[in-house]
C-alpha cells in the first residue's frame, strides 16, 4: 500500500489518541483533511484559521488531551499566530499543522510560501517541517 504523507499524518495522529482536529481548509492542506475525513477522527470546520487555532487551545485547556489545528499554507499559518503564541505564554498544549508549497518552491517568494520557523519560531517551543 502506497503511504502518502497525508495518509502518515493521519494515521500519526490516531496513533497518538487524537480524537478530533479543528480546522480551515485549503489547497496545500487537502490531501491531509481528505484522510482525516476517511478516519475516525472528528474535523470541526472553524469560520477561519485563527478560530480554528483558538478553538483547537480552548479544547487543549478544558480538557485532559492536546488540541489540533490543522490549516494550508502562507495566510492561513500566520493567522493563527496569535492563538500560538498565547498557548506559549500559557503553557498550553497545542498543534498547529499546516500545508506548505512543494518542496522546490520554498525560497523563491511562490504563492502562498511563508518561512514559519521565522515567523513562529520565538512563540513556540518547536516549529518542524516535514518534506
Amino acid at each position: 500500500m502506497d503511504m502518502t504523507g497525508a495518509k502518515i499524518l493521519a494515521q500519526s495522529l490516531l496513533d497518538l489518541g487524537i480524537e478530533c482536529v479543528f480546522g480551515y481548509t485549503g489547497a496545500a492542506i487537502l490531501p491531509v483533511m481528505d484522510e482525516l475525513a476517511k478516519s475516525s477522527i472528528r474535523i470541526i470546520v472553524n469560520s477561519n484559521e485563527q478560530s480554528a487555532a483558538f478553538s483547537a487551545a480552548g479544547y487543549s485547556r478544558g480538557s485532559d488531551k492536546v488540541g489540533v489545528a490543522i490549516v494550508t499554507s502562507g495566510p492561513a499559518i500566520t493567522n493563527t499566530l496569535t492563538a500560538v503564541a498565547d498557548s506559549f505564554a500559557d503553557s498550553v498544549p497545542l498543534i498547529v499543522i499546516a500545508g506548505q508549497v512543494p518542496e522546490h518552491k520554498i525560497g523563491t517568494d511562490s504563492f502562498q510560501h511563508i518561512d514559519v520557523a521565522s515567523v513562529f519560531g520565538p512563540t513556540t517551543k518547536k516549529v518542524v517541517s516535514v518534506s
